[in-house]
């Protein structure tokens, strides 16, 4: 009865900017610093995939529904000093674009990133000013962050920002080092792999850009794809439109609502950032304030996905 009553409850999803009560990080759970190893993601799901044999054959485990791939070299591996959990893209030599909920309460002298089988240390994480963990899936979250590397990245060409606003029916190609999988859900303990999938854009907010995960043909983004790139390819250039940001089942699976921060919203306060009028600017660690969001986060999550 209850399963049949959340489906019942999925069924009716639009396309609204909804409360925190909607909510799935997708960066990986495991962390070795602060309060992020409780993971805002925590959501009743219905049991049962209800997939016949024949969907199960158009699909392989692979980003879910995606292929591993050498290319996109700016990806990068984003985390700590025990490990990484996320994903990111280098923009500039010395800059790396990323999700804020990754960021916040890492200090710098913990962080590294990883390009093209480089490990490089972190001088500087910027973290949107307006970012909001408590708003998180609205267009009041800011989930941005710029990490600028102890070093210039060389042999690895930058991916740009796009500039523009993205428009519905644009192909998106989603690259990131997350888990992989198939419209039934995640590959459990399946990340570091670069995966590259595509998808159609399908809902264009004032921060964020959005697609829903029901077709065989499509990728999705799932955990450990946090902070990775949403990239809009023009002529042969692929330019950085999204950056991950979550979605709305646990397991990425079938019916996943998925959002990105879009990059073209933010480009003026990135630009000010790289070029320094920004400065020392950095949001500091707030411990407390992070724990309140997080618990927050839990409390509301454990209900079924409106």
């Amino acid at each position: 009865m209850l399963d049949r009553l959340i489906g019942l409850m999925q069924q009716s999803l639009t396309w609204l900017d909804y409360e925190p009560s909607e909510r799935a990080a997708r960066s990986r759970k495991v962390r070795g610093w602060g309060i992020e190893t409780l993971e805002p993601r925590q959501l009743l799901s219905a049991s049962g995939s209800g997939h016949s044999a024949s969907d199960m054959r158009l699909v392989t485990p692979k980003i879910l529904n995606g292929t591993p791939t050498d290319g996109f070299s700016s990806v990068a591996l984003v985390g700590n000093d025990l490990g990484y959990f996320g994903s990111g893209t280098l923009i500039a030599p010395q800059w790396v674009l990323t999700a804020a909920h990754l960021s916040e309460g890492l200090p710098r002298t913990e962080a590294r990133v990883e390009i093209a089988g480089k490990t490089y240390l972190v001088d500087e994480i910027d973290i949107h000013p307006d970012y909001n963990p408590r708003r998180f899936n609205t267009n009041k979250a800011n989930d941005l962050a710029l990490w600028k590397l102890s070093e210039p990245v060389e042999g690895v060409d930058p991916s740009p920002i796009y500039r523009e606003k993205p428009r519905v029916g644009t192909l998106l190609t989603l690259v990131g080092y997350g888990a992989g999988g198939t419209l039934d859900g995640e590959t459990p303990n399946d990340f570091g792999t670069k995966r590259v999938g595509t998808t159609p854009l399908e809902k264009v907010t004032s921060t964020r850009i959005r697609w829903v995960f029901d077709q065989p043909t499509d990728s999705n983004t799932g955990h450990g794809d946090s902070g990775g790139p949403a990239f809009i390819k023009v002529g042969v250039t692929y330019f950085v439109a999204g950056v991950t940001s979550g979605g709305t089942k646990n397991n990425s699976g079938r019916g996943d609502h998925s959002f990105d921060t879009r990059v073209d919203a933010y480009r003026h306060w990135i630009d000010n950032v790289m070029n320094g009028a920004f400065a020392n600017n950095a949001r500091q660690p707030r411990s407390a304030r992070r724990a309140a969001a997080i618990q927050d986060a839990v409390m509301s999550d454990i209900v079924p996905h409106l």
